[in-house]
């Protein structure tokens, strides 16, 4: 009975895990006309959600490919603002990913930022290590997908912090776009839970023997980065 159990629970976290999408299947099932709002200036709650008190220009985000179909990074590009551009590919010196085809993130090796993509929202990261998975400490920014969602309302919590911090947060408030669907969104999601949940299942599936095609695309790739 207890082997039963041990393979009824493997099967369900391998089912997890082969319906997670990397970095490139995230951002392509998105769409490339996606736009994504910015958010940065954490402060966890405690819970696994966060507060934000600065806000970065929406970004419009594309897969990068080579000519034979192999995605080797990303561009995103500002279209509320002339600042706000940021791109990150495998063809530049120092950037790579952490797998393939089942990529978590993509990283520069000297700068130590990274990206990732978890169904709606898109990560910015810093301080990554050198080897290692990333954390939720590494987050420095998200970025939410905009679309139609349903409104939700935030349970108010009663403020103790007494008249000077009732002002502070007054004023972090008004730097942020706090009356966007995606800012309210963003506030409900349990960040914590969502990360680790995605970075398990995706080693999970990191784990997978390659496929010929997989091989292929590794070969494919590293004769492009050393053109």
């Amino acid at each position: 009975m207890k082997n039963i159990i041990v393979s009824v629970i493997l099967l369900f976290v391998a089912t997890i895990a082969q319906g997670q999408q990397s970095l490139y299947e995230t951002l392509q099932a998105n769409g490339e006309t996606a736009i994504y709002e910015g958010f940065c200036g954490l402060e966890a709650n405690g819970d696994g959600t966060y507060n934000f008190t600065e806000s970065a220009p929406a970004v419009n985000i594309t897969v990068i490919k080579l000519p034979t179909g192999q995605p080797v990074g990303f561009n995103a590009k500002s279209i509320t603002e002339t600042y706000g551009d940021f791109s990150e590919t495998e063809l530049s010196d120092g950037a790579i990913s952490d797998s393939y085809p089942n990529v978590i993130y993509i990283k520069h090796q000297q700068t130590k930022k990274g990206y990732m993509a978890i169904d709606d929202l898109f990560f910015v990261l810093e301080r990554l290590p050198k080897v290692g998975n990333p954390t939720v400490n590494n987050i420095t920014k998200v970025y939410v997908m905009v679309k139609d969602r349903p409104e939700v309302k935030e349970t108010k919590k009663k403020n103790r912090g007494g008249f000077f911090a009732r002002m502070k947060a007054k004023i972090e408030a008004a730097s942020v776009h706090t009356n966007t669907p995606a800012f309210r969104y963003l506030k409900t999601v349990n960040i914590d839970q969502k990360f680790n949940d995605y970075v398990s299942a995706m080693k999970l599936k990191q784990t997978n023997p390659l496929t010929s095609k997989d091989s292929v695309g590794i070969a494919t790739i590293k004769r492009a980065r050393e053109k």
